[in-house]
């Protein structure tokens, strides 16, 4: 049987933070090279949510001085918190071309994978001296991160100098294939950080577990925790809200449905807990609260069974120019759980919505369209249902991690 390392580039990374979409991309691939064949050994400071025992096919690693890493302070703020991060950093990067030189000599490795990070070219530098190749994924690269955070910052002109971090050079330099879930962001390593790995890059959409995220009834307990009486309708939402999510418009919208149809509920899952008081100020701001439930950084193998609770799903973005639209993975779970999804048009972000078959996309900053199509789903059920199989089936057929991951096998 193949063997592949499977690397988690950051440290202690599902303890403190144990929400994202980071789990899903690790869970999904994990399992997908474990469905077609492999036994993957996975090095990290703690283990992957969901992610199932050990066993024949799987093997947990470990790095090294573990108890002595975990006694740093984490999220510390002002100079000393970067002091402290910087500390961080250093030991884990030690500790990772310790672990990783180590099991690259004792084990014969058909390939490493591991998700692009700042600790990231430690690891590359250990393999660099091996012959196994290395795929790097890249959910969003290092040098975009400013871009991602901050609603003041436009798309660079093709051509602009951007900084680009070293470790984020090392690892495209050392990497045999870099997989990319969207087209704008393998455009933004060719454009903003060399054309010359153009012949490495694989452009390869997020997938999604049907297998945890399937259709199933309510918990009786969370439509109580909810609190839904029994005709009301839910519309849900999960998101890291960015500042392109547009929280403002976003309630102005429920807005917009409540004061048309009153037992329509939503449910946003949120996980940033820095976004709890900004949302709460703006569902207040709007009259909304009442008719709104919010949760922070749901555990990952909760989500589907809060999700489940749902009628209607939406995916909403506003990038207001400044930006070309992103792939988000979010909307795949929504199709696979069996619900119709209500989704911005923009481009790649919701690429997996098709209008009339297994949703509705609307138009960005149209509050209107998007609530009347909300409205259109929550006064018809066979609609719902109808636009919900196909999604359901859409999912299974087409956007599995198992497709992404023989994507990535056939490239190799």
């Amino acid at each position: 049987m193949k063997k592949i390392l499977y690397i988690i580039s950051n440290p202690f990374s599902y303890s403190r933070r144990s929400v994202g979409g980071n789990i899903s991309s690790a869970t999904g691939v994990i399992n997908g090279f474990i469905s077609a064949g492999y036994h993957v050994d996975i090095v990290t400071d703690t283990r992957v949510p969901t992610i199932d025992e050990d066993g024949t096919q799987l093997t947990t690693i470990y790095y090294p001085w573990k108890f002595l890493r975990s006694k740093i302070p984490y999220g510390v703020g002002g100079l000393i918190g970067r002091i402290i991060l910087k500390i961080d950093s250093v030991l884990f990067q030690l500790a990772m071309k310790s672990k990783i030189s180590s099991l690259l000599k004792d084990n014969d490795y058909g390939l490493a994978y591991m998700r692009a990070s700042f600790n990231g070219h430690a690891v590359a530098d250990a393999i660099n001296s091996s012959r196994v190749p290395l795929v790097v994924e890249v959910n969003k690269p290092l040098s975009m991160g400013i871009y991602n955070n901050s609603d003041t910052l436009k798309w660079p002109d093709a051509g602009a100098s951007i900084e680009v971090p070293l470790s984020e050079s090392i690892q495209y330099d050392i990497a045999t294939l870099i997989t990319v879930d969207s087209s704008v962001r393998a455009k933004w390593v060719l454009d903003f950080v060399s054309s010359a790995y153009e012949n490495k890059i694989i452009i390869n959409p997020n997938g999604v577990d049907v297998n945890m995220f399937f259709p199933s009834d309510c918990d009786p307990k969370l439509r109580d925790e909810l609190g839904l009486l029994q005709n009301d309708l839910l519309v849900g939402m999960a998101s890291s809200f960015r500042w392109y999510n547009d929280i403002d418009e976003m309630c102005q919208i429920f807005k917009y449905v409540v004061g048309n149809q009153r037992n329509v509920k939503f449910l946003i899952i949120t996980g940033d807990e820095n976004k709890k008081s900004e949302i709460e100020a703006s569902l207040f701001e709007h009259g909304i609260t009442p008719y709104v439930k919010l949760l922070v950084q749901v555990p990952f193998s909760e989500m589907p069974g809060y999700l489940n609770c749902c009628d209607i799903f939406i995916s909403h973005f506003n990038f207001h120019g400044k930006w070309p639209h992103n792939c988000s993975i979010k909307h795949l779970e929504y199709l696979s759980l069996g619900k119709p999804t209500v989704a911005t048009d923009v481009g790649e972000v919701n690429f997996a919505i098709e209008h009339n078959k297994n949703g509705f996309l609307c138009k960005e900053g149209d509050i209107e369209d998007f609530g009347d199509s909300i409205l259109r789903l929550a006064s018809d059920k066979e609609l719902r249902n109808k636009l919900g199989a196909s999604g359901r089936s859409k999912a299974v057929e087409d956007l599995t991690w198992n497709k992404n991951v023989e994507n990535i096998i056939s490239m190799l």
